[in-house]
């Protein structure tokens, strides 16, 4: 067989169903052996960095890695952006791309460049990658391609990239073994752990913060059979909003800048904070008004990434572990802690905007939902601040990055993930415009995927800062900007078109809902 065969072979060993892509002249092979293969299916995105967003969401959905593969030189480029925010947030995917020929390419680094689309591809990701390796040989493939599955599954998970020469993808090789996905244990310091419950029950005031760390395999449950087996208050990150459900009379809200009065008021009262699975960034540690949520508080700290722990700088117990690890410690020793009265005064629910009932009314609307994205901008913000995320669901948006575009590419990537299931894509009048193309993906496989719109015809987080700061100089936010009739553009692309309010029907036909607000 030859080496694409064996990758495809074993990505479907390792339960990968869906490649993302875009074709090219050097990763034809590739898309071939895909094509030929019963038990894959290979979609054709409009933009290599809709399939790397796709291959985001998919990953986070399924809790597998995602793969998205694009062609050399600008193919490989384009996809860059969605390389970035997988690593930014932690998403386990491989990226593979397809190069020129190993005799056609530059032989000194001072030449920029010997063939037409030739790019050094690795070089351009190394920063923002576990893993990254050009395929030379191809007896090397069955090493590069265990190491790379190796590193992308272990500690804190994130991309990898593998890059074929054109003919490399075609030489023959004999069956090799399979390569498997690696996990990596963690033994956590039972001193340490010691040291935590004696803080906890030392507590009177304890509340717990969960962040994008707490959705890995099973700690979702045991986060949620810890907080009520204490009856502690739960808050969460922005990434961390799918983690405990927010329908839940634990749950206080997201907290920070962009977070609700009730969840950032429970930190300040708090006495001890109890982080797992949270980088604790600026957004985290302030709020709208600059104050510092996390000031004078005594923190337990618990992360995957010992680097994310020393990176703050504050005074904390800090804890190198995946959540799940730690929490079982808990759970097998919970005689040992106490159980907290909480005084939950007003729940987030009470303190949503009926401005943006939208949200849930949408959401609830369409039935069985499983799967909500969102973009970047205030329309980000005004869906976290609104969305109930309830047990069965799971909200998607690019967290560290904060890439625009992400949403309607990366709902391709969830609906595909759970099998065509429904996804609602909230995104900005902006953020539409970055990956419009992939509408035409959706419509295309049918997909029953609903996007919705926030159009206020305008960049808003921009344009208030251009008022705070510039005075009210909109130069790009609102001068020199403007979006098409959204209607439109639906007709153009055959999905049918809301205007809200309005009835929606529940079908699984895809859908444009436009919201205009102020």
């Amino acid at each position: 067989m030859i080496i694409n065969d064996y990758i495809v072979g074993e990505l479907v060993k390792n339960g990968i169903d869906t490649v993302f892509g875009y074709q090219g002249g050097n990763i034809t092979y590739f898309v071939d052996s895909i094509g030929e293969h019963d038990d894959i299916k290979y979609v054709q995105t409009y933009n290599e960095q809709g399939a790397a967003f796709a291959a985001n969401a998919y990953s986070q959905v399924t809790q597998n890695f995602g793969v998205a593969i694009a062609s050399s030189g600008p193919g490989a480029i384009n996809m860059i952006n969605g390389v970035a925010n997988a690593f930014y947030d932690s998403i386990p995917c491989l990226f593979i791309t397809g190069n020129v020929n190993t005799k056609g390419m530059r032989k000194e680094e001072c030449f920029r460049q010997n063939s037409f689309q030739e790019a050094d591809i690795i070089s351009m990701v190394r920063p923002i990658v576990k893993y990254a390796k050009q395929v030379n040989h191809e007896d090397s493939i069955e090493d590069i391609l265990d190491e790379a599955i190796k590193s992308m599954m272990s500690g804190r998970k994130g991309p990898v990239l593998i890059d074929l020469p054109h003919d490399i993808q075609r030489q023959k090789i004999e069956a090799l073994k399979d390569s498997g996905k690696k996990a990596t244990a963690y033994t956590n310091d039972v001193k340490l752990l010691n040291v935590c419950i004696e803080l906890l029950n030392d507590s009177k005031n304890p509340v717990l913060l969960v962040g994008g760390g707490g959705r890995e395999g099973i700690s979702r449950e045991y986060i949620y059979e810890f907080a009520h087996g204490l009856n502690m208050p739960v808050v969460s990150s922005l990434c961390g909003k799918d983690v405990f459900p927010n329908d839940d009379v634990l749950f206080v809200g997201m907290i920070g800048a962009f977070g609700n009065e009730t969840a950032n008021e429970m930190i300040i009262n708090s006495d001890l904070i109890l982080v797992l699975g949270s980088r604790l960034d600026e957004r985290q540690l302030f709020d709208a008004k600059g104050k510092n949520l996390f000031s004078g508080k005594k923190i337990i700290h618990v992360d995957i990434d010992a680097d994310e722990l020393r990176r703050t700088g504050i005074d904390k117990v800090n804890v190198n572990s995946d959540v799940a690890t730690f929490l079982e410690y808990f759970l097998n020793n919970s005689n040992q802690m106490s159980n907290f009265k909480t005084n939950l005064v007003k729940s987030y629910r009470d303190l949503k905007s009926s401005k943006y009932s939208f949200v849930d009314e949408i959401c609830e609307a369409i039935g069985d939902l499983q799967v909500v994205t969102g973009d970047v901008g205030i329309n980000q913000m005004i869906v976290a601040e609104n969305l109930t995320v309830r047990k069965c669901m799971k909200y998607l948006n690019s967290g560290g990055l904060g890439s625009m575009g992400y949403s309607i590419a990366a709902s391709i990537g969830a609906s595909y993930g759970l099998k065509k299931c429904k996804v609602v894509a909230f995104t900005g009048d902006g953020g539409l415009m970055m990956n419009l193309q992939e509408i035409q993906t959706i419509v295309r496989d049918k997909l029953p995927i609903t996007i919705v719109v926030l159009n206020n015809k305008k960049l808003e987080m921009i344009s208030r800062y251009q008022e705070a700061v510039f005075e009210k100089r909109y130069y790009g936010s609102v001068w020199g900007y403007e979006v098409p009739s959204i209607m439109k553009l639906s007709q153009g692309f055959g999905i049918d078109y809301y205007k809200w309010p309005c009835d929606i029907k529940d079908d699984n036909r895809p859908k444009v809902i436009e919201i205009e607000i102020d």
